[in-house]
This record gives C-alpha cells, structure tokens and sequence, in this order.
C-alpha cells in the first residue's frame, strides 16, 4: 500500500494563511452575508500568490492551504466550497487550452458548472448573457448583409497597413492567420462595424451597448453567478499551473479584469490561492489593493535541516545529524529531491554514500538537482519499473485501459494496485491525483528522446518499439468497438 501524502516545514506560512481565512468565519467584525456593507475591524488577504519553479512544493503548499480552509471551517461548524482548477490537468482532459478571453470565460463556466461541485444552478444568468450577446451578433450580421454599402465602407475604413501583419505569402502558399493575428483584426473589424452602426442609426442603443462591450458583461456576468454561489458557503477558489496557459493577454485578465471585478467593493465572499511558476507580484499589486495580496515565492521556503530531519522521522528513515545536513545541502533543500532521496533510502534502492555521490555530482544548478533524480531513478530501478514509469511518462494523462495492456494485468483494479506499489517506491509518483510530477515527466521524457536512436540498440529502443505497439492495438481495439456500436445503432433505427 502506497504511503500516505507527508507534508512538512511552512507551517508559519500556514499559519498565516489559517488566521487570514479564519476571518471570513468570525461573528463579529463582519456578517457572514459576503455582500455585508460592514467596515472591517483590520485587512486580511484574499488573493494568495504561490510562486516558484518545479519540484519547490507551490503545489503541496496550496493542498496544505486547502486542508488548512477545511479545518477553520470545521471549527466554525461551516461549510466551504473549494473549486480546484490544474490547468495541466484541464489541458490532459481537454487536448486544448484557452486562447482567448471569451474561450477562458467558458472553460471557466464549463469547471463552475460540474455537477459534482454543486453550484451549478447558480450560473444560468452567465449562459443568458451569453445568449443575449449571440443575438445581438446575429442581427449586426443580418444588418450587415442587408446593407450593401457595408463592405464599401469596410474597404474604405480599415487601414490593413495598421494591422502589422508579416506577408503571408503567395496567394497560392497561404498560411493561416495565428491567433493572435485574429484578434487583432477581429478588433479592428469590430471598432468599424461599431463607427458603420453609429453612423446608421440602425440598431437600439441597449443592442449596441451589448455589441461594443460584450466582454466586459461576460466577465460582470460570471462574476455575479460566482458571488451568488458564495452566499451559501464561501468558495475557495484554487488556481493552479496557470503558466500553461502560456498569455499575456490572459494574465493580464486575470488580473485585471475576473479578480479585479470579483473583489470590487469589499466583497468577502471567495477566496482566491494562484499557483503558478511565474512572478508577477509587481503586476497584482497594480491591479488589486495590497491589502488584498498575499505572497509567498517558494524559493524562499526550500527545506531547512529540521524540516530534511522532520520529514525523515515521517517517512521512516534514521539518519544521524552530519547525514541529514549533508542530504539537505546537496539536494538545495528541494523538497521534491529531499522526499524522492528519503524514499530511495527507505526503499534500500540505494545507499547514503552513493546517493551522496550522485547528488554532489547533479547540485549546481536546481535543473541539474531535478536531473540528477532522473538519473538515479534510471541507474538504480528495476528494469520492470523503468518500464513501467516509461508508460507513464509517455501517456501524460492517467489511462488505465491502456496500461493494463502495456502492464499485462489486463484488470483495472491490478493495475491500480500496481501504480501504488510505484508510488511506494518513488516519491514523484502522485497516487492522490495519479500522476507524475509535472517536472519529473519533462525531464524524464528528455532523457528518454536522448536515448532513443532507433538506428541502433538504446537503453529505451525495445520499449519504444513496444510501447508504439501496445498503443496500435489500444486503439485499433477501441475503435472496432466503437464501430460496432454505430452498426447496431443504425441497425436498430432501420427496424
């Protein structure tokens, strides 16, 4: 059976955020009603900023953080909600990641409204503006096409020298417009349409307010089913990996346009924890009152001696004094490499003398820490285990039908059993989320492109060989299946 999740050291930071969030529970000072107009006796924060590369523990501080909310609001005989969003973990479900504003607004939407969450009745306001403002578009569009002088005025208008479009090339080599190339005429036509509107006085004035800030109404209107839903309870909202969504234009509306318009007139309703690799603590604290703000850069909270020591006795290692020193210099206090380093002890995989070694010989850079566990893990596993965490590498996202078949259980439940026997053993395997760590992946995988020169004998050809295979056949399988589901189906609708 897999270890339980052990988690030590930041317990001022902790502590902190408990006394922050308690606040939102107290029955003096302010009402429970998040809408209360009551002066607060002292700030508190509500935006709480993680900051910090892989493997420094943001994202087991923001689980600490969420343990931490459950617990005050147990005290207070409470309840809260709290809405966890990994946006890796999105991109794996999904296969694709908010490019724009309005598509960011939805993916939102589509999160808030699950079922399992439970307060999606809350946000039927959000899809009625939504719908409100397609009608609108619908008729500009119809207006457009019933006007000839439209596209006369359009070729008059738009000056495309301003657009600042690289060529695209022969008309026969087009290449498609990017996203941001999109937007950006997409505005262009918009601030047109809307100088064409004005000019005809063709469409009602609540129409055209819709028409010209439609994006502002979405954001007020998801906002509005969010606070909603916090009067019941207070929601706690977990923001995690935002990186990956990889926009400037996206940070920026985070910022200053869904948390701005959430924290807009003292509302106390939902607290807010964003986890991500990125510092953008200058940006927050232009676009939010400081007195809201919260940060916290991980790599200033690497592990200390007592913590290398605490999280030692946690795990079942005995290490003298000199040895846990020595562990905790040489692995930067990384909490990632500290853990994965106790765990290769515990499991007798290998010795102190050598792990010393290995780690003095990967401790320049924390890149070069984090490559270090890899190379480790590749000298010292079982070739069975290499294989297997080669599987889970590759997949990305948790697919046990496939790995069944690459693992031969042929048995959901066996295999299971088979990722927490591996999550016993290595410390980067998640069975919580069951995962790997999103850095250990990225590095492993590297590793493994490095190794594998098909041309000739690699430590990984035969399983590369292998793995393609046992993927060919997966989906082959599921795709017959699927096959002769739509051949009954149209069988049936013949009868």
């Amino acid at each position: 059976m897999a270890h339980p999740e052990v988690f030590v050291g930041r317990q001022k930071q902790i502590v902190r955020f408990q006394e922050h969030f308690t606040k939102q529970f107290k029955k003096s000072g302010f009402s429970l009603n998040p809408f209360a107009k009551k002066k607060r006796e002292a700030s508190y924060a509500q935006v709480f900023l993680l900051y910090g590369e892989d493997g420094f523990g943001k994202t087991s501080l923001l689980q600490a953080y969420l343990d931490a909310a459950e617990k005050v609001a147990q005290a207070q005989r409470s309840k809260i909600k709290t809405i966890y969003i990994n946006w890796e973990n999105y991109y794996d479900r999904k296969s694709v990641l908010p490019s724009t504003r309005v598509k960011m607004m939805d993916a939102l939407a589509d999160i808030f409204t699950t079922k399992e969450l439970g307060i999606h009745e809350h946000f039927s306001y959000y899809y009625q503006t939504k719908q409100q403002i397609q009608a609108v578009e619908d008729k500009v569009e119809t207006l457009k096409k019933a006007n000839k002088d439209w596209a006369i005025n359009i070729s008059e208008t738009v000056d495309f020298t301003e657009l600042e479009l690289p060529p695209r090339g022969s008309k026969s080599s087009l290449v498609p417009l990017t996203e941001s190339e999109i937007s950006i005429t997409e505005s262009k036509t918009q601030e047109t349409t809307l100088a064409w509107l004005r000019k005809k006085d063709i469409l009602e004035d609540q129409d055209l307010y819709l028409y010209e800030f439609s994006e502002k109404e979405l954001v007020k209107s998801l906002v509005f089913c969010l606070q909603e839903a916090s009067k019941a309870y207070p929601l706690l909202l977990a923001i995690d990996n935002y990186e990956i969504i990889n926009s400037k234009d996206l940070n920026i509306w985070l910022r200053d346009h869904f948390l701005s318009t959430i924290y807009a007139e003292d509302f106390t309703g939902i607290t807010t924890i964003v986890c991500e690799k990125n510092n953008h603590t200058q940006e927050y604290r232009n676009s939010l009152p400081e007195t809201l703000l919260h940060f916290q850069h991980l790599e200033n909270l690497l592990f200390t001696y007592q913590n290398t020591q605490d999280l030692a006795i946690e795990i079942g290692v005995k290490l003298t004094e000199t040895q846990i020193k020595s562990l905790n210099e040489h692995t930067k206090g990384i909490p990632l490499v500290v853990k994965d380093s106790l765990y290769l002890l515990k499991n007798k995989i290998i010795n102190f003398s050598d792990l010393t070694i290995s780690l003095q010989r990967y401790s320049k850079t924390h890149q070069m820490v984090i490559q270090g566990l890899i190379e480790r893990f590749i000298k010292h596993s079982p070739k069975s285990d290499l294989q297997k965490i080669f599987h889970l590498a590759m997949l990305r996202t948790w697919n046990v039908g496939v790995l069944s078949i690459l693992w031969k259980t042929n048995d959901d439940k066996a295999t299971e059993l088979t990722f927490k026997d591996l999550a016993d053993t290595y410390s980067f395997i998640d069975t919580n989320r069951l995962e790997m760590h999103k850095k250990v992946r990225q590095v492993l995988r590297a590793h493994l492109v490095s190794q594998s020169d098909m041309t000739k004998h690699s430590l990984m050809r035969d399983e590369i060989i292998s793995y393609g295979k046992n993927m060919s056949i997966f989906y082959k399988n599921n795709i017959n299946k699927l096959l002769k589901t739509l051949q009954i189906r149209e069988e049936l609708q013949m009868f």
